[in-house]
């Protein structure tokens, strides 16, 4: 069995438009992963010479990422869209969601958040890892309360079945919308997290996850802190 120390987890959110020199290092760890579960996943189904190039990643508002000790382990995307404004819902991500549901998400909220790009790193995956603690699950419970910590109210997610991220969808409180799509090649579940949802189903997430997001917290409040210093000096 596999046994970690809970600092050697560190959560990272970087903003691609916005990349301190800090925060180089770590950035060009957290791409390497994203383009090497992508580019083997996607190889896979498109085969022959698929290139996958790195315009997903740069566009996101955010990258959430895992780390134990030096090593990116987990990471996902956060990025704000407007579903009032025809050209966001006309986005080659939102082509698989029906009409009608993107229709009436539009009424009831100016700003919704898309959850995608979820990466694990292959030696972190449940089947190759002895341990109690599931990356995976860690990395979501983390993106979600990311989520709620920044008052979004809903988060649009597509699931492959294949990896099984339907059941982990489940554990983070999420409504399925459509199941058994079929979207790159795979069966994939359409889901919305409902912040109001996730914010009870919280609760319920291992404190682990709310001591390393807390521990996050801490650590951004204080780079805030001393960034005013700096300016007031």
């Amino acid at each position: 069995m596999n046994t970690f120390k809970l600092d050697d987890f560190k959560f990272f959110c970087f903003k691609p438009n916005h990349i301190e020199a800090s925060q180089i290092t770590n950035y060009n760890k957290a791409y390497e992963l994203y383009n090497q579960v992508w580019q083997e996943s996607l190889s896979a189904i498109y085969k022959n010479n698929f290139q996958l190039y790195s315009d997903d990643f740069l566009k996101q508002d955010e990258i959430l990422c895992l780390f134990f000790q030096d090593q990116c382990i987990a990471l996902n995307f956060h990025r704000k869209i407007n579903l009032q404004l025809i050209a966001e819902r006309k986005q080659k991500w939102l082509s698989i969601w029906p009409k009608e549901i993107l229709q009436e998400l539009s009424q009831k909220y100016e700003s919704i958040n898309i959850s995608a790009g979820f990466s694990v790193h292959p030696d972190y995956r449940k089947q190759n890892l002895n341990s109690k603690i599931e990356i995976a699950f860690l990395q979501g419970c983390l993106s979600l309360l990311k989520l709620l910590d920044d008052n979004c109210q809903l988060s649009l997610g597509s699931m492959r079945k294949a990896r099984k991220m339907h059941e982990l969808a489940a554990l983070w409180g999420a409504d399925i919308q459509i199941q058994d799509l079929i979207y790159n090649q795979e069966p994939t579940d359409l889901v919305i997290f409902d912040m109001q949802t996730i914010k009870t189903k919280s609760a319920d997430y291992p404190l682990y996850a709310h001591q390393i997001f807390q521990n996050y917290k801490q650590q951004s409040q204080e780079k805030d802190v001393s960034n005013e210093t700096l300016v007031n000096f």
